[in-house]
């Protein structure tokens, strides 16, 4: 996932700190299955859920995406 990307004023004194735009969040959750048929077979299946949210880019930067991944193995021996 990319990285959260904070925006600071200009130029900061001791007197003023940076001040942040905007706190970015990223979130994600994976769960898979597997499962061996036989000796040489074997397969997985798994599902992903991503979610990010940058308040200091409007909008133009946040997602929420869902993944599903299946494999197949077979192996030749």
């Amino acid at each position: 996932m990319a990285r959260c990307s904070h925006t600071t004023s200009p130029r900061p004194t001791p007197n003023r700190p940076p001040i942040r735009t905007g706190q970015c969040q990223q979130h994600s959750a994976s769960v898979g299955l597997s499962r061996r048929f036989s000796k040489n077979i074997s397969a997985k299946l798994q599902y992903r859920f991503a979610l990010y949210n940058e308040p200091s880019s409007g909008g133009a930067n946040n997602y929420q995406a869902h993944s599903i991944f299946g494999t197949l193995m077979f192996q030749f021996r």
